[in-house]
């Protein structure tokens, strides 16, 4: 299970392009994006990623390897500087390939804890269990695109450029207020973002890159929604994608 291990571990680091929630104030067609936490709150959240690889076989005929998972997100603490407390962990983990159910390696997931300002920047993180793998990159903090501090109209993009706190992943691209998306009923604000990923991971520099949509509440600053795009995932066919969405349950799902 090397492969999938490794890519999972990348699924974790760029869950951290991807899991962001945000406070949008709207005034004059304009919006300041900044993230308010509640303590307390528990968001749950379905990821499935689905990869396509060449068969061993060879030929034209391709395997597909699915999985599934559920995140929790449980703001512990917020501060009243609006700082937070963040504790991520996983369930119902299931792996599937061609439609055929596999037993999924155990002790895999992590629980990470982390602290995060309002605008993104990931302050502290600490991780608990979790194959040795992924503790290097895990699950790389689930809210850290960084966000400007003055506000911005549809159309406008800005920078980002992250250092996670091991000072082993970063993470460099543009973010775009690309405008409005109805997701379950809500009209959301769809976020486009496009990101190239360094790490260090035992002993070797894995480069990736992403193209994502997130779609998030402007009432709540909630993310409802995400889609991702990645390629240079480890473990996985050079150019071969992995695709990954994550969509926030609902009270009766929760």
């Amino acid at each position: 299970m090397r492969t999938t291990g490794r890519a999972f571990r990348a699924v974790f680091l760029f869950t951290a392009l991807i899991s962001g929630t945000y406070s949008i104030a709207h005034a004059q067609e304009s919006f300041h994006l900044k993230r308010v936490y509640k303590a307390g709150e528990v968001d749950r959240y379905l990821m499935e990623m689905t990869t396509q690889m060449p068969s061993p076989q060879g030929g034209s005929s391709n395997m597909q390897m699915k999985t599934h998972m559920v995140m929790s997100s449980n703001t512990k603490s917020v501060d009243q500087n609006g700082d937070a407390t963040i504790q991520i962990s996983f369930s119902d983990f299931t792996i599937s390939m061609n439609g055929n159910e596999m037993n999924p390696p155990t002790g895999m997931l992590p629980v990470v804890t982390f602290k995060v300002d309002p605008y993104g920047h990931v302050l502290s993180q600490k991780i608990e269990g979790g194959n040795p793998m992924m503790q290097n990159q895990q699950f790389q903090n689930s809210q850290s695109m960084e966000f400007p501090h003055h506000a911005i109209k549809i159309g406008d993009s800005w920078k980002i450029n992250y250092t996670d706190p091991t000072k082993k992943t970063t993470v460099v691209g543009t973010i775009t207020l690309a405008g409005r998306g109805e997701q379950q009923g809500i009209n959301t604000l769809k976020l486009k973002t496009n990101a190239d990923v360094t790490t260090e991971a035992m002993g070797h520099t894995i480069k990736m890159h992403i193209d994502g949509t997130a779609y998030v509440d402007p009432s709540n600053g909630k993310l409802i929604k995400a889609e991702n795009e990645m390629t240079g995932v480890p473990g996985l066919p050079s150019g071969a994608p992995m695709t990954m969405t994550m969509t926030l349950l609902g009270k009766n799902e929760q």
